[in-house]
Formats: structure tokens, sequence, C-alpha cells
């Protein structure tokens, strides 16, 4: 027998390998005895790079986390414990040097410093545990019915699993969070969410119950007095037992009928209740709030620093000026104190909202160390600002501010859009709904944000308006909206003329007339919501006498009869360096400006904006790829730019969260088309859509390039599309001492270019004392620019050959 055999041999330049063999001899009674080996790999090179990744168990059925990249091997780990409160952390590690112990025990004579040090930084979101809301619910059992479940907390990468999908069709919407249920049977299921990106050991849970109507229960008092009201209350309960929402009823086609025509039935809403039922309000009354500037101990009190000779500036600002206002102490005796010494202020608030005070406080030139290093000292604080009367909550009612009401109802146009906005927007949770009618045609629609939507029939309907405020009290409203062809046009002069006496029977010479157009119904109802194509203000023109005259002004509303788009580019990028937006002008009827002699420079200088832009712009991606729309890439939205006074589709780069290196070699076509939409008077037209190729942002693997005497070649990876491989070059920041190679082409992955950086073997790498060089990664195609810093290392001493003078 022989305990073991070590093999040795160099594999590569720096690379070793260990081999042991474990074994018995051969005798005469065993002619084949058992032999094992394993081997190792170790290298003996200075480390040049860091490697961060956040360890994540998941189990084997999930998808990996998408944020984490690629998975290399770790070699060593550290644990965080979070504290529980969510926020940003940066984890940063760095390597200074070797372990001396390690060193003396191998016998390497070497320095243990490296330099210069290699450091690497990851950013974590630390987020609390992903909940389901609500955790439970039963659905009613109807194929048109819709249920969302909202995911809220997490890190906001999910999987969403069901064990019986027979029961109910799950879909989930990654970017809203949401859950979308459809019922298909009656049952009864979990559903369970796995966050992909946090350790989790008991993930989220929902019990979801699909069935018919099991009961119905009507709560009435027996007795009611002639002429008197009496409200009934109604709760529909499943199978289970479990009450099913009022939202279903419309679906169960829920009526009241009466056996006999001695009452009579009608649908209330809950009406406004405010608690508690009396509160005592001063007409006008303000919450006055003193603020004063203090310093970082208790001895740097404000009559520190307000006495200081030479006396410091102190500047106060708020951001919002319609919520709060700053006045000083003497502001009712008509006095302006001057910023110098005003180190206190007072705060009056004007209307609820959030705003942003901010003081800056600078020292005189000259002044004697009143301020370290004499910097601007600045500091902010923010205000929430409420209403409140000996405790209680104090809000607005619930009303339209905009469309215009006429006795509580919208007059509208068919094939038409209306946005309604309330007092409460912004401040409360704000849901329209449209309540079914008894003649089944939907003749207006409304959409989550309150935008009113015409189609081609006259009618009417109710809107539903609900104000959900912050603190749990509702306010509701209910509108008719009316959908009603124009009968009429009215235009009237709103320019008063005044004259020392006497009545004007012509306009005078030089006189500018401002005009309104109004539109009416068949009984002179007037509508709000009809656009003027000219004028500086909606539905207004303007006419200016010139000469001794008579003139007939005549108004026309002329439909739009072409369409066409013009573009001098042919592709779209989502480079962040180049002009975040790109118009594509739009020609109107042939024009493609403002109509007019010296049109353009009045519009230009008057800076003018039209209202209502008669087309509408869509994109549209050729590649169907699952979780990417072209959303994500860009925006488009009709626009009017006043400087050219041209029309035309405003192309704008938003905010992607799609990872970079995915993008970077995804390959498509964008079209962009503008319509506009059909209306009375008005039929649909089309422009010819326009094509353009997607070139996106290259992405480079490298966050910084290496190198040394001993290794004096390394490549840059770069990902981008096979159209971009010659339109990407390398430049180095000095050719005396860096030099870019030909890029190579990665044959294996289809999308990746080699651009190899090599150090030049010259004096001047020995002779400089600092070296300071980088290396530019340039898409002459899009602008496109990726600068990485270089890092060179000197190893040993300069050779004889660097710098010797030749004599020939």
């Amino acid at each position: 027998m022989f305990l073991g055999e070590f093999i040795n041999w160099v594999t590569g330049k720096y690379v070793h390998t260990l081999t042991i063999k474990v074994g018995n001899d051969k005798t005469a009674t065993n002619q084949y005895p058992a032999k094992e080996q394993t081997s190792i790999r170790f290298s003996c090179s200075a480390p040049v790079e860091l490697h961060l990744q956040p360890s994540i168990k998941s189990s084997r059925h999930l998808p990996p986390c998408p944020v984490t990249g690629d998975k290399a091997q770790p070699v060593n780990f550290q644990t965080l414990k979070p504290n529980g409160i969510p926020d940003e952390l940066v984890v940063t590690a760095t390597i200074s040097g070797y372990n001396h112990k390690y060193l003396k025990e191998a016998g390497a004579h070497i320095s243990t410093k490296i330099w210069p040090k290699i450091s690497k930084s990851l950013a974590l979101l630390l987020v609390e545990e992903a909940t389901i809301t609500p955790d439970t619910i039963s659905v009613f059992n109807h194929p048109s019915n819709k249920v969302l479940m909202e995911i809220e907390k997490g890190s906001g990468y999910f999987f969403v699993d069901s064990a019986k999908k027979e029961i109910v069709k799950i879909d989930y919407r990654e970017k809203k969070r949401q859950i979308q249920l459809v019922p298909v049977s009656d049952g009864s299921l979990t559903v369970t969410v796995y966050d992909l990106c946090v350790d989790v050991l008991d993930p989220p849970m929902a019990t979801i119950y699909v069935s018919g109507v099991g009961s119905i229960e009507l709560t009435v008092m027996d007795k009611v007095e002639v002429g008197n009201d009496l409200r009934a209350k109604v709760r529909v309960l499943d199978v289970h037992d479990e009450p099913l929402l009022a939202s279903f009823f419309p679906l169960m086609g829920l009526k009241v009928t009466p056996e006999s025509n001695i009452i009579s039935v009608r649908y209330v809403f809950p009406p406004l209740e405010l608690i508690p039922k009396n509160i005592t309000l001063i007409v006008g009354s303000l919450f006055q709030m003193p603020m004063y500037a203090v310093g970082l101990t208790e001895h740097e009190t404000p009559f520190t620093f307000g006495s200081a000779i030479p006396p410091l500036t102190f500047v106060w600002s708020v951001n919002n000026k319609d919520v709060v206002k700053l006045q000083n102490v003497l502001y009712k005796s008509g006095v302006e104190v001057q910023d110098e010494s005003n180190f206190a202020t007072q705060l009056v608030a004007m209307e609820p909202g959030q705003v942003t005070v901010r003081l800056e406080v600078t020292p005189q030139r000259g002044s004697k160390a009143q301020v370290l290093n004499n910097v601007l000292l600045s500091d902010e604080l923010q205000i929430q600002v409420k209403l409140f009367v000996m405790g209680f909550l104090v809000f607005e009612k619930l009303a339209v501010i905009n469309p215009s009401l006429c006795d509580g109802k919208i007059l509208m146009t068919p094939n038409t859009e209306a946005v309604v906005k309330t007092n409460r927007d912004g401040s409360a949770k704000m849901t329209y709904t449209i309540l079914p009618s008894d003649e089944g045609l939907a003749v207006v629609n409304v959409s989550d944000g309150g935008l009113l939507t015409t189609g081609s029939a006259n009618g009417q309907a109710a809107l539903h308006i609900t104000a959900q405020e912050e603190f749990g009290t509702s306010q509701t409203l209910v509108l008719l909206i009316k959908v009603k062809p124009v009968s009429y046009l009215m235009i009237n002069s709103d320019t008063t003329l005044k004259t020392n006496g006497g009545i004007l029977k012509e306009v005078p010479v030089g006189t500018t007339l401002h005009f309104t157009v109004s539109y009416h119904d068949n009984v002179g109802e007037q509508y709000d919501l009809v656009r003027v194509e000219y004028g500086t203000e909606n539905n207004t023109l303007i006419m200016k006498a010139t000469k001794v005259g008579q003139t007939i002004l005549k108004v026309i509303v002329n439909p739009v009869r072409q369409l066409k788009l013009e573009s001098n580019v042919d592709f779209l990028t989502n480079v962040q360096s180049r002009a975040k937006r790109m118009a594509v002008f739009v020609t109107i009827d042939g024009e493609n400006d403002v109509i007019g002699k010296n049109c353009i420079t009045q519009v230009s200088e008057a800076m003018y904006t039209p209202e209502h832009i008669p087309f509408k712009c869509y994109l549209e991606m050729t590649s169907v790829v699952p979780n990417m729309e072209v959303s994500d890439f860009f925006q488009v939205a009709p626009d009017f730019d006043s400087k050219s006074g041209k029309f035309g589709c405003l192309v704008s780069i938003p905010k992607s969260n799609l990872p970079s290196q995915q993008i970077s070699s995804f390959e498509t076509t964008i079209t962009l088309s503008a319509v506009v939409p059909a209306q009375e008077g008005q039929p649909e037209v089309r422009a010819a859509a326009q094509k353009f190729q997607f070139l996106p942002a290259f992405y480079v693997h490298n966050s910084e390039i290496h190198l040394s005497n001993l290794h004096p070649l390394s490549s840059v990876r770069v990902s981008t599309v096979p159209k971009l491989f010659d339109q990407i070059e390398a430049v180095v920041s000095d050719s005396n001492i860096l030099e870019a190679l030909a890029p190579e082409f990665d044959t294996q992955s289809g999308h990746v270019s080699l651009y190899p950086i090599r150090l030049l073997e010259t004096a001047a790498v020995w002779e400089r004392e600092k070296l300071d060089v980088f290396v530019e990664l340039i898409c002459k195609k899009t602008g496109h620019v990726v600068k990485l810093p270089v890092f060179i290392r000197l190893i040993g001493q300069k050779p004889d050959h660097i710098g010797r003078l030749k004599f020939f």
C-alpha cells in the first residue's frame, strides 16, 4: 500500500495544478488494485478586481431574482442584519493588502500592501416583507367579473403561484403590482406570492372563495307612516355566508321589487356624514407658526448669531406661496425687515397642502471666522398644512371645479373628451363610475382619472364620484351627463369701449376687439367643452379695425382633411446623453406651420400654446417581447413648438427600469403614427406611418481597466446590436502610453465585441509620477460615450532597453 503520490505541473503562465493520487500497490492476490485521484487548480497572480453579489436563497421551482446579475463563485461571505427600517444602503468592500500570517507561513518575500486598493460597492434596498390586500375575498362567479388584489411592499419582483387554476384565472400585472382574478368555477383556493429578491420564511398568502349567491338579507322596518321614507339595507352572502362586495351587484341583476303598489322603491346613496356633528370655526382664521434658526449645540442660540457684528444674512424662502406665506413681526406696522440678522420669521398657513421652507445663511466678505471656511449654510424643513379644530380634521365639501356645471349637469357633444377635476384631487382617493341605466345604452365612458369620453350616440347618463379621504371618511357626488349635438353658435365682443359721453355707432379706427365664441344646444344651454382652433385663448378671436368701412365676421370650424409626418432622422435611441426629446413635425392640410404673414414671430414672442391639438400620436414596436413595451423606451405626445410655429409628435425618453444589458442587444423597429379621431363633422384622418430603427445604448461589462508591465493587454467587453458594431470605437486619452487595437467580434454570444487595450512599452510609462489615463468608447451614430478609468501597475525595475540611445 502507498499513502499518496503528489504531481505538480504548470498548465498556464501563472496557473498551477496539484494532483493527489491514493491507492494500493499491485500484489499477487490483487492484480487490479483500486486507485483514486483528485486535483486542485490555483493561481499565483495578483488580484485585480473584486465582485460583490447578494446571496439570495431561492427554491429551484422559482425563477431567479432578475436584478442580481451573473452568479460568480463566492470566496468570502459577510452577513448583514437590517434593523427593521426600510432604507437604502451601500455596502463597500476593499482589499488593501495580504495577510502577513499566510505570507510568512508560505515563505513569500513580497509586500503585504496592494496599491492601488481594490474596492467595489453594492447598493442595497432594505424593504419590508410583501403583503397581499385583501388577504381574504369572496368573488361572485360571473364571466364578466374581474377583481384586483394589491401586492404591497417587498422588492417588486414576485412570482404568483396558485394550485387550482381551474377555479380562478390569475393574471399578475407586474408594473402595477396587481393580481387580477377572473372566476371560472365555484370553489376555494389559496394564492401564494413569492418575493424573488428577498428571503422570506413565510410568504404572504390570500384565500379566495368563488361562488354564486347563497342568500340575501333584507333588513327593513315593517311599519312606516304614510308619506315618509324608509331605508332598507340589503346584504348578499355567498354559500360560505361571506358578504359579497356591492360592486358585484350590477352583475347579479339585483333589483328590489315591491309586491304591491302601496310603496315605491328608489335607490339612494349614503349621505355625507361629518363627525363630530358640531364644529365652530372662525371665518378666515389662520394658524401662525414662529420659525427661527438654531445652531448645532445648545450654546449656539438664535441670539448668539442674530446679534453678530458684522451681521449674517438670513434668506427665507418657500416653494409654494399658495400654501403658506412668510411674514415678520413688524408686518402690521408696514416695516419690511431686511435679510441681515433676520434669524426669525412667522409662517402663516393659507391653504391645505405640503410645502418646503428653506433658510440660507451667508457671512459677509471679510468677516473674521464667523462661519467655518465662510461657506453657505442652508437647511430645509418639510411642513404639511392641514386644518385642525379642537382635534378634529376639517375638509372641504366635494365639488366639481372643471368643467363648469349648469344645474348639476355637464353638457357634452358626441365624440369628445373632457377631464373632470374636483377640489379634492390630490388630497383624497378619487373614484369615478358611470351608473347603469334602464336603457342599457352607454353614451359616455369614464376612466380611473376622470376622463369622460362620449361616443356617437345621443343620450344621458349619471356619473358617480366618490372621494375617499385619508382618515376614512367618504364623500359622494352624482352628476348628470347630457350628450347632445351643437345646434348653433354665438359670437360676442368682450371689449369695453369707454367714451366721455354719447353712444358709439361705429368701431373707431385702430381699435382691437376681443371676441368670444360660444356653442349652444337646441334649448340654448351653453357647452363648456367645445374647442376653438385659433386665438391666444380658448374660444377667442381677435379683430382689429384698420380702415374706415364695414365688414362681416364669419366663424367656421373646418375639419382636418390631410395629415403628414416629416422627419430628417431614420432611427430612435435611448441614449440619455443625447437630447431627451425629439420632434417629428406634422403637416395639417399641407401647412406645416401657423398660417399668416409674420404669425411665427408673434407666436414665438407670446410663447403661444394652443389648448387643443386636433391629432394624437402613437408608437408601436414590430417585435413582441414579454415584459417589454414601447413605453419602456419612449413616450409620445402631440405638441406645438411656439418657436417654429409647427405642430409635431414629441418623442421623449422616460426613466426605464429594464436592465441596461438586456436593452443593449434588443433589435426592433418602432412605428410612429398620427391620427385625427372621428367626431361629428370630422372624419378620421390618418397620416402615413413612419418607421424608425431602434438603436439602443451599448452596454459595457467592465467598470474599469487594469494593466501592468507583466499583463500589458486587457479587453473591454461591449454588448450592442450588430448594426452598431462598426460605429463604436475605442479612443485612448494618451497615445504615448496606451494603444487601442482593432476590435474583435465574439461569435459565440452574437452581440458582444471585444476592444483590446494595450500598455505600450515606452519610457513615458516609467518616468511619469502619476498615470491618470482613461479610455472612451464612442458610438458615432448615436453619440453614446462611456469613459473607463485605466489603472496601471508597474512591477519591478525599468528594463534597460527602454530609453536606451541607438546609433547608426
